[in-house]
């Protein structure tokens, strides 16, 4: 299931806000950016690739090391 990224902030908030007959409209919930084409991604993994490269110091933006410390995490419970 893919999922809507606002242009300008980069937020994952962005609903639909008026048109569909006369053309589709997007808002940032956080930003309030209107938008008519919103960036949008089939998978997490693809908007933190997205956002390492754009936005590093996003909040949204999950850290390498968190996906290492699951592995970890596995690791020790199997010991």
């Amino acid at each position: 299931m893919s999922f809507r990224v606002c242009i300008n902030c980069h937020g994952i908030r962005v609903y639909p806000y008026m048109g569909f007959m006369i053309g589709q409209r997007f808002e940032c919930q956080d930003c309030q950016e209107q938008m008519v084409i919103p960036l949008e991604f089939e998978t997490n993994e693809d908007y933190q690739e997205y956002l390492r490269g754009v936005a590093p110091n996003h909040p949204n933006v999950e850290s390498e090391d968190d996906e290492d410390d699951d592995d970890d995490d596995e690791e020790s419970e199997n010991d």
